[in-house]
């Protein structure tokens, strides 16, 4: 088994940290990417997930080699906080997609006070029946809505009018959606991360890494 001195584990709160640092922004900003249509969205997790794992194994590079349940925990802790991060984004987003569907179905031209009504009274009506009709509201009450009808009845505040906001991908495909995005952003990272990992018994790799470079 192989030990890890204090200097190294420090290299892999270094790696964890700049994991989850980056982690978070980024799942914020996959969230208006990971709805669109076919699944096109997943590339995109792939893609960032090997960023983050490069950046984290370049991180930890000097505590190699490492305990591979050491970095299945610290690639999977990762990719899991960026997929809760981009769930979170998702349910934030909505009410912003909702109220874009609204603005494209208004021709008159909003000075900036009404459209500001308009978005706040859209945000207001989406929370209000996610929260309503699928308890506990929230990010739970995003994902039953999601994997259910998908679709919200919003006003068109300038008139007594209503307008259908449809999620892309509602239904089975919503849960198959989102279980493919975890698995390939943590299999994105774990396949950069796990080239630190200790040599198993009988391999021919050696014991120790180069670090001359870090």
């Amino acid at each position: 088994m192989c030990e890890t001195s204090p200097p190294r584990i420090g290299r892999l709160w270094l790696s964890l940290g700049t994991g989850l640092v980056t982690a978070v922004p980024v799942g914020f900003f996959m969230a208006p990417v990971a709805v669109l249509p076919a699944f096109l969205g997943l590339y995109f997790f792939l893609l960032f997930g090997l960023l983050i794992g490069a950046l984290m194994y370049r991180a930890a590079l000097p505590a190699a080699p490492v305990p591979r349940r050491r970095l299945y925990l610290i690639g999977g802790l990762t990719g899991g906080v960026l997929w809760t991060a981009c769930l979170a984004g998702e349910y934030r987003y909505l009410p912003e997609g909702a109220f874009n569907v609204v603005r494209s179905n208004i021709t008159m031209v909003l000075d900036p006070p009404r459209r500001e009504e308009v978005r706040r009274r859209v945000a207001e009506h989406v929370r209000d029946q996610i929260n309503e009709q699928y308890p506990p509201g929230g990010i739970v009450g995003y994902a039953r809505w999601a994997i259910g009808k998908g679709t919200l009845s919003i006003p068109r505040v300038i008139d007594q009018t209503t307008l259908t906001y449809r999620l892309p991908g509602p239904g089975w495909r919503w849960p198959v959606r989102v279980l493919l995005s975890l698995v390939l952003t943590v299999g994105a990272i774990l396949s950069q991360f796990l080239g630190l990992a200790a040599p198993r018994p009988g391999s021919d790799r050696p014991a120790e890494l180069d670090h001359s470079t870090a």
